[in-house]
């Protein structure tokens, strides 16, 4: 079965304190839009979620989307651990809804003070 991601609701959550989709399936990277990072999180023996990397092959414990870029690094241990830092907000969201509300288009700007 292939289901369209678009009419898929995920639940919203913080990870490191940044607002992302969560979905306990792999989503294909490809079918994401513009703007969007998609990274798998790792579980540990407990089964609790313990590291946020490019794609997990084994121990897979979800996905997320996000609208920033993590920084992995450079070298071969690409993963950040997430500490805890998983939190479910209780609430769901659609891609198109997530991405309406976390990303700026071209249109809007911050002014900061000054002239």
């Amino acid at each position: 079965m292939n289901m369209d991601i678009y009419d898929e609701y995920y639940e919203l959550v913080t990870l490191l304190g940044k607002p992302a989709l969560f979905s306990e399936t792999r989503i294909d990277r490809t079918a994401v839009p513009k703007g969007a990072f998609v990274y798998d999180l790792r579980h540990g023996d407990d089964g609790k979620p313990t590291t946020i990397e490019p794609c997990v092959g084994a121990n897979h414990a979800g996905t997320v989307i996000m609208t920033e870029p993590f920084d992995f690094g450079v070298g071969s241990d690409l993963y950040l651990n997430i500490n805890n830092s998983l939190n479910f907000l209780g609430e769901d969201r659609t891609i198109g809804e997530f991405m309406e509300e976390n990303t700026q288009t071209d249109n809007q700007s911050i002014t900061m003070g000054g002239m």
